[in-house]
């Protein structure tokens, strides 16, 4: 439940900026967290934290040109 959940915010999230911006998908199993990235930026533009036997939550969020949410 908690992966098709996360696919489809994914999904919506990211797929209108793939076009335009080149993306990729971080999994850090010793944080349990999975992060987007944009090319040539260290920080992540949005990460989902998934902890075993915790409610997942987005944060952060920021938008594909870094100007706000």
């Amino acid at each position: 439940m908690q992966r098709t959940i996360l696919i489809c915010i994914l999904t919506f999230l990211v797929a209108p900026s793939a076009l335009a911006e080149q993306l990729y998908v971080r999994h850090d199993t010793a944080r349990d967290t999975i992060s987007v990235f944009q090319v040539g930026f260290n920080e992540p533009i949005l990460t989902q934290n998934v902890r075993p036997d915790f409610r997942p939550y987005i944060h952060p969020i920021v938008a594909p040109d870094r100007r706000g949410l």
